[in-house]
């Protein structure tokens, strides 16, 4: 197995992590939640929201080998 690499987010990426976390949240995560949980989740993941968390300290990090993205704040409690 390959090692996973990883870089910060570029700026004007918001939307395409917002996107893809979207897809997986949707497809394996919503169905299992209310209307106010999935609400509350795209408040969240939202590429307006994550670039005010970014430019308050947290940091978003993507995976250079997998279609993967992990998003830091704080920069020790992974949120996504």
């Amino acid at each position: 197995m390959e090692p996973i690499a990883y870089q910060e987010m570029a700026a004007g990426e918001e939307s395409a992590v917002c996107q893809l976390v979207a897809g997986i949240f949707n497809e394996y995560v919503a169905p299992d939640y209310g209307q106010d949980g999935i609400d509350e989740f795209f408040r969240f993941a939202d590429p307006d929201a994550m670039k005010e968390r970014k430019l308050a300290g947290g940091f978003v990090l993507v995976a250079k080998t997998l279609e993967n993205w992990l998003e830091y704040w704080s920069f020790s409690h992974p949120t996504a």
